[in-house]
């Protein structure tokens, strides 16, 4: 009989995944409790700030299974170490924006990488299960 016990690796995987969502998850949500800081600095409306938001959720919703599908044959461990540093840069960049359109622009790229990161992260979490505990 098998364990089905999980080693400290799939352990170390889960714990490294969940701290992934969970940054990709506050960087989604966190543009919300400084929309009036970015509308100050960028002297626009809060209203006009707001929509930065629901851009990040509208591109999140469509993009993430276009880009999911076209992207399906790469090389997961490749692909999300890429979108890992691409999420790193276009978050980066968001902080030194200097206008409303590179500032949306930014947020537009960052919900594409997160969806797809998202997606993965749970893909390799379910992939990399024994069996058992899928």
């Amino acid at each position: 009989m098998h364990s089905t016990k999980l080693s400290k690796q799939h352990w170390l995987l889960i714990l490294t995944l969940s701290l992934l969502t969970f940054v990709l998850g506050t960087s989604e949500f966190v543009i919300v409790g400084i929309l009036t800081d970015i509308s100050s600095s960028l002297h626009m409306t809060n209203v006009k700030a707001g929509t930065l938001v629901s851009a990040f959720a509208i591109t999140f919703a469509i993009a993430t299974p276009l880009v999911m599908s076209a992207t399906s044959h790469f090389p997961k461990r490749k692909w999300m170490l890429f979108l890992i540093g691409s999420f790193i840069v276009l978050n980066a960049l968001c902080v030194i924006s200097t206008s409303y359109i590179m500032l949306l622009a930014l947020r537009i790229m960052t919900a594409i990488v997160t969806g797809v990161l998202i997606s993965l992260a749970m893909i390799v979490a379910s992939e990399t299960m024994p069996i058992k505990k899928r």
